[in-house]
Formats: C-alpha cells, structure tokens, sequence
C-alpha cells in the first residue's frame, strides 16, 4: 500500500457501527487533479477524482462540504458494476484528517456564519 495526502471535498458523510461494535465514520472525497499542459502550453482541463475514505480514528464523520484534508493509506479496490462491468475505485484508509469549516457559498451551515450570530464576542 502507499501512504497519501488528498485534499477535497466531504460528500455523503456516514456514522457507522461494525458487527462488533466499532464506530467508524466513511465518506467520498472530491477531489481536483491537474493534467499537465497541452503541446501548445494551454492547461489541460482539471479532472474531478472520488476517494473512498474509511476513518477508523473519528467516529464522527465531517460535515457534507467541508473541505478536507486525508492522509492515510491508498488502495485500487477493483469490482463488478450491476450490470457486470469491471471497475476500480480508490479508496483511502484515513489515519490522519484536517477538517475546514464547510465553504460560505455552499449553502452548508459553517462556524463562521454561527459565530456572527452570537451576541457574545468570546463565545465559542
């Protein structure tokens, strides 16, 4: 396996429990990746990749749109669609996460928008 860190996206953030009783928490990260330049030096035009992350650290998932940051270890998880079309995905077993508040125009609830609100300056 290989150790990474990616940068991305939070979506569909999920608290789940093993058949033994273990709290983990799963998410998909969204995340940009840049294709170099064409012949003529214009940029290739960025491709979206999706992480499966598993958190076996934090029980408590991060909020959908956060922008997070994953290191841990990756794996190509290769499977066969419904309609038996061979595919991989990749996935990220999370050792360490940076999580950042969810981004003002996403329509998300963040700590800055709910620190405004609060009448009392020192309160966290």
């Amino acid at each position: 396996m290989a150790e990474l860190s990616v940068s991305g996206y939070c979506n569909k953030p999920e608290a789940v429990t093993s058949k033994g009783g273990r709290a983990y928490s799963k998410f998909t990260l969204a995340s940009k990746q840049k294709n170099g330049k064409n012949s003529d030096g214009s940029e290739k035009p960025a491709t979206k990749v999706y992480y499966n992350v598993v958190d076996f650290v934090n029980s408590s998932p991060p909020e959908d749109g956060s922008y997070v940051t994953v290191k841990g270890w990756f794996k190509v998880q290769e499977y066969t669609n419904k309609e038996g079309v061979p595919g991989k995905s990749f996935e990220i077993n999370a050792k360490e996460l940076t999580v950042a508040p969810p981004f003002a125009g996403s329509g998300k609830p963040s700590v800055a928008k709910a620190k405004a609100a609060s009448a009392d300056p020192w309160d966290v």
